[in-house]
């Protein structure tokens, strides 16, 4: 890795040096890679745990639900969303809100590897332009999800139900 280098001016008196902020970032590696592979099994892990558990009591149904303006919202914008990791309480009602011009949808899991509603998972319709979709999440779990009409692009985004 070549070292960056930082130019400081102080007066008339210039330094050029390195600095070492101590922080190491992984090298990038195309899709279909390792990193894929190590997603593969954490969605493939939380897949076959995501059972909810006995204590999510009656007065809760886990699923799609009416769009509101209540509770933890997410807005879809240029190929991103506003909040690409979002920590919840069980019960609360997510909403997704497609501010962007082209068509999204939320999906739990990695490209090729969706949870379906079976297995605690989720998964929109197409939401175009303006559209609200909404999920009720009632077991303690972590998911990742994506958007399959954009799946290299938008990916890898989390929802921590506590």
């Amino acid at each position: 890795m070549k070292p960056a280098f930082v130019v400081v001016c102080i007066g008339a008196l210039s330094l050029v040096g390195c600095i070492d902020f101590g922080h190491a970032v992984a090298p990038y590696e195309p899709p279909g890679t390792a990193a894929d592979a190590a997603l593969a099994d954490a969605v493939t892990s939380a897949s076959s745990d995501a059972t909810p558990p006995l204590d999510t009591g009656p007065s809760c149904v886990e699923g799609e639900v009416p769009a509101t303006d209540l509770g933890p919202q997410i807005r879809f914008q240029s190929f991103s969303v506003d909040r690409p990791t979002i920590e919840i309480a069980r019960g609360d009602v997510v909403t997704w809100t497609n501010g962007d011009s082209m068509d999204h949808t939320a999906t739990a899991g990695a490209p090729g590897l969706e949870i379906p509603p079976s297995s605690g998972g989720f998964a929109s319709p197409l939401m175009v332009a303006g559209d609200r979709w909404a999920f009720r999440f009632c077991a303690a779990r972590e998911l990742v999800w994506f958007c399959r009409t954009h799946p290299v692009q938008m990916r890898d985004y989390r929802i921590v139900v506590r």
